[in-house]
């Protein structure tokens, strides 16, 4: 090929050279002859196509032969990649050094930043002509001199810039700060280095890679030290933590007066029952404090549009700061948000006991954000009250039955004062498909809200029992918002002098958490049931000693222990410890029934019953009837009262 096109090249050259031109055609054109002036012309731009046509073959030629050319260059340039790590790996042994870290691991370990000599300042920072620094990086929030590194023989100190934004091992520094080997370091929003000092190594046990460097600042920022958490979730905060973190230095940079923050929702904090624990974006403006949750999809489509109009910004295309609310990644409407939730633990229902109780309405980090009235209490199936001995002593005492029980919501007391505007309940029961929502009771804190849900269920099966013994209602308050204006000392500031304020006072309410525990109310439902059973005893035990009053003030011969016993089964038919005095007056009663009816009237020979706590006194023939006194030695009855009986006494012990 390359034959051939210099074979036409020299045949054009020739035609060139000697003249070899032909003139036009019959010297004619249109029917008329040429004149002398168009024939020159016609042959001049021949001469140039002929001209045009060498030089493409000429470029053909050089094209074919070039590929060796390339080989060679490229082989060269292996070469000088290859003698370029040899000295990187020869410096890294001698001087302290950084080295990058990617979410993608084929790009990790790709940088490397030296340091100037030992005694001179490294200065870091983003592109700047005026001052270049000795190592330059790129990204959302690098400042002109993000940080200055001093080396002295074996020790390296980071001292950050005016705002900088920089992590170390997790935590954000602020002042000048020693590193020591393998410690990462974050600059800005996503510029993860690994920091190396070959001069005073430290052994590190763990594979230090991207993943291990979000673990560590998720933990810092509290969201990777709580326990239980999936593997999806933990992969999920990984994942979103550097995007977070990009977004609000993006919102700082074009002052957008808006602050992300990843928070996790517990499945005890949804209504939906069986729930997993789920990572949501929670975004505050700063200027009025009104919030929203995102999900993870809409945050990202959110990042998506926010990393556009920053390339548009660092392009110099107008019109990024003017957008209009609908365009405006960081525009949100206002509407309802959640405050918190109040969790009622069902175990109480089992025995058929009311849950009444002064709610806590905790948020998403468990602090108490007000109070919520809950009465959930057990009900015939027109709503009316139980009678207060309708207890179920044994859970599968409810099988098979009806079972009829009613939620009320009495009131709240909210604390936030952005909430007067209004606010409202929201829950749902185990097998509801749709959430059940009160009213929303407007401007006020101290809502009272007397919503009613009467719940009828047929036929009481083990699911029930199941859902009553382990499961829970969430009632979510939700308050409504309004798009006010801000408050003066918040107007005047800077996006990141608000992130930073509203930073501090969270680390400062941190401590006020309050979380509920199974066990607390495993505690409430146990003490509800005593209580009931002691009001029961304490009603029964004077009905009893008013019977035995009665009966002491009877005269002998109108006893008639028929009767008292059929009294006494009427108020212990259903309490052992009862059951137990019964059977121990049934015990009494034969020999007084027989002694009845084969001797004449008179005096029993029996002396009755005493009142609670009574002995009676040895009675002799022709005395007045017993009188008693209160044993000193029983106070009461005991689980074991038995009667002792003998020739001369009758004794409770």
């Amino acid at each position: 090929m390359i034959r051939e096109l210099k074979e036409e090249n020299e045949k054009l050259k020739a035609m060139i050279g000697g003249g070899g031109i032909p003139p036009p055609t019959g010297g004619e054109e249109g029917g008329r002859t040429l004149s002398p002036e168009e024939e020159e012309q016609m042959r001049a731009e021949m001469m140039e196509e002929v001209r045009a046509q060498m030089m493409a073959n000429q470029d053909a030629m050089n094209a074919m032969v070039s590929t060796t050319s390339y080989e060679e260059e490229l082989e060269q340039s292996r070469q000088d990649t290859d003698d370029a790590a040899d000295e990187d790996s020869s410096r890294r042994e001698t001087e302290s050094h950084f080295i990058n870290l990617n979410e993608d691991p084929q790009l990790s370990g790709v940088l490397v930043h030296f340091g100037q000599p030992d005694g001179e300042d490294t200065t870091i920072g983003r592109s700047n002509p005026e001052q270049p620094p000795n190592i330059t990086l790129t990204g959302v929030s690098i400042q002109k001199l993000h940080a200055t590194l001093s080396t002295q023989k074996d020790q390296a100190i980071l001292k950050p810039g005016p705002g900088a934004d920089i992590k170390i091992n997790g935590k954000p520094v602020t002042l000048a700060q020693t590193l020591n080997d393998n410690d990462r370091v974050l600059f800005g929003s996503n510029q993860m280095y690994v920091f190396h000092n070959p001069l005073n190594p430290v052994q590190c046990e763990s594979h230090i890679d991207w993943e291990f460097a979000q673990k560590e600042i998720a933990e810092a920022s509290g969201l990777g030290a709580q326990s239980g958490l999936s593997a999806d979730v933990q992969e999920e905060i990984i994942e979103l933590l550097p995007m977070v973190s990009e977004v609000n230095a993006v919102s700082e940079e074009f002052e957008k007066h808006k602050s992300f923050e990843l928070v996790l929702l517990a499945s005890q904090a949804q209504s939906s029952a069986g729930a997993d624990t789920r990572v949501m974006v929670k975004v505050t403006n700063l200027l009025n404090g009104n919030t929203w949750l995102w999900e993870r999809g809409k945050f990202l489509n959110r990042r998506y549009i926010i990393q556009d109009l920053y390339r548009q910004f660092l392009e110099g295309e107008e019109g990024v700061f003017d957008l209009p609310c609908d365009a405006d990644p960081y525009w949100e409407p206002t509407e309802d948000i959640l405050i918190g939730n109040s969790t009622v633990f069902l175990q109480s229902l089992m025995f058929k006991l009311e849950i009444e109780e002064d709610l806590p309405i905790l948020d998403y980090k468990g602090k108490e954000e007000g109070k919520l009235t809950v009465v959930v209490r057990p009900c015939d199936e027109k709503g009316n009250d139980l009678d207060e001995f309708d207890i179920a002593e044994d859970p599968d005492e409810l099988l098979g039955k009806a079972y009829n029980y009613k939620i009320e919501i009495k009131s709240a007391e909210i604390k936030k004062a952005r909430f007067c505007k209004g606010s409202s309940v929201k829950y749902r029961l185990c097998g509801d498909k749709d959430v059940t929502v009160t009213d929303v009771i407007e401007g006020t804190l101290s809502p009272t809200y007397n919503h009613t849900r009467l719940v009828k269920v047929f036929k009481a099966d083990r699911a029930l029992l199941d859902y009553f013994s382990t499961g829970t209602i969430v009632f979510e308050v939700y308050g409504l918002q309004e798009d006010k204006s801000p408050a003066a000392e918040r107007a005047n500031k800077s996006t990141k002098e608000l992130r930073k304020l509203d930073s501090q006072a969270a680390i400062e309410m941190d401590s006020d958490t309050t979380t509920p525990s199974t066990n607390t109310e495993a505690a409430k439902v146990e003490m509800a049931k005593l209580k009931r059973k002691c009001h029961k005893l304490e009603l029964r035990q004077t009905r009893l000693q008013e019977l035995c009053s009665r009966w002491q003030d009877k005269d002998s011969t109108d006893h008639d222990y028929d009767a008292l016993l059929r009294e006494v089964l009427t108020v212990a038919y259903d309490d052992m410890k009862l059951k137990s005095a019964v059977a121990l007056m049934t015990a009494m009663m034969p020999p007084s029934r027989t002694a009845a009816s084969t001797s004449p009237p008179g005096p029993s020979p029996i002396a009755p019953i005493p009142p609670y706590g009574g002995v009676p006194q040895q009675q002799g023939q022709g005395q007045t009837p017993p009188r008693y006194e209160r044993s000193q030695t029983s106070p009461g009855f005991r689980h074991d009262d038995r009667l002792v009986r003998n020739s001369s006494t009758c004794t409770i012990s």
